[in-house]
């Protein structure tokens, strides 16, 4: 279902996002300056749309540097568990950071979320606990396997999404980035389920 401008029954095609990290969403006409329209990526402005997300593997990259420099051997198995890790812990934190919106926007294009209200409550916690598990060095397979199944069942929504050419924000990194739902989130999600697989044949 396309989302409808707050203002009036017109299809919304920018967004805004207040202090309090809610979203709101406005068609051409009602649309405030300084308001992002929803879903416009071009190469022009593409840094400038996925910015946050070069922050955040930048983080995620110091984070996995300072594992490295505190611990003696550091094979592929073990970087691939940090970034997985860190992946979690990050966007885990971001999440929460607009807790409320978050579950809003989430349930949006998750399938698991759209059936079960608490599924939202608790994702942002859920990332979080799978990031300090890998942190741990501990429960890697039970780890992927849940990534496969919850990024899975995600991805498969996002793509029904996107094919019927709805224009809506992104909540992995929460909602005060004004980050669209594109196929670049698809591919966040199918590199995280690439490393669960990989995780889980290199624990067979």
């Amino acid at each position: 279902m396309t989302i409808k401008c707050e203002k009036c029954s017109m299809d919304a095609t920018h967004l805004t996002v207040d202090a309090g990290g809610l979203v709101h969403h406005y068609c051409e006409h009602h649309a405030p300056k300084g308001a992002t329209r929803i879903g416009e990526v071009t190469k022009k402005n593409f840094f400038k749309t996925y910015k946050v997300l070069f922050v955040v593997l930048f983080v995620i990259l110091i984070y996995m540097l300072l594992r490295i420099s505190v611990r003696p051997g550091n094979g592929w198995e073990v970087l691939m568990n940090d970034f997985m890790a860190g992946f979690f812990l990050v966007f885990g934190a971001l999440e929460l950071y607009t807790y409320k919106s978050f579950q809003v926007v989430l349930k949006k294009y998750d399938p698991i979320a759209k059936r079960f209200e608490v599924y939202a409550q608790i994702y942002p916690f859920l990332f979080l606990l799978l990031g300090i598990i890998l942190h741990m060095q501990k429960g890697a397979f039970v780890v992927s396997v849940v990534t496969i199944i919850i990024l899975g069942i995600q991805t498969y929504g996002i793509i029904k999404v996107l094919r019927r050419g709805e224009k809506i924000e992104c909540a992995c990194v929460g909602t005060a980035f004004a980050l669209p739902l594109s196929w670049v989130t698809v591919g966040e999600n199918i590199l995280m389920i690439f490393m669960a697989l990989l995780m889980i044949i290199n624990s067979l």
